[in-house]
């Protein structure tokens, strides 16, 4: 079930943050999962899904913020493919 509440205040019927399994949060623009923290292993993966647009982008790095990570992406880390990783940064 998706959350109300949405990372750092997205407040917009086209993105919506859920938990689909313990130790997983996605955030899904439209119906792309362009965030998924896997709070298991520390990671998260960020995927345009080929919509490299900058709604993407910053969505992308409000979630990077309010889950604590500090990372941002920029359209460059896309160049060459769709999905970038970042590990984790918390202790």
């Amino acid at each position: 079930m998706p959350r109300s509440i949405l990372p750092s205040g997205i407040r917009t019927n086209n993105t919506v943050v859920r938990d689909p399994s313990p130790g997983i949060t996605e955030c899904i623009l439209h119906r792309t999962t362009i965030a998924s923290w896997n709070r298991v292993d520390g990671t998260v993966t960020l995927d345009t899904g080929g919509y490299d647009t900058p709604t993407t982008i910053r969505r992308m790095n409000e979630c990077l913020h309010h889950w604590g990570f500090n990372a941002r992406v920029c359209k460059a880390d896309f160049r060459n493919a769709n999905v970038v990783r970042i590990a984790s940064n918390q202790a």
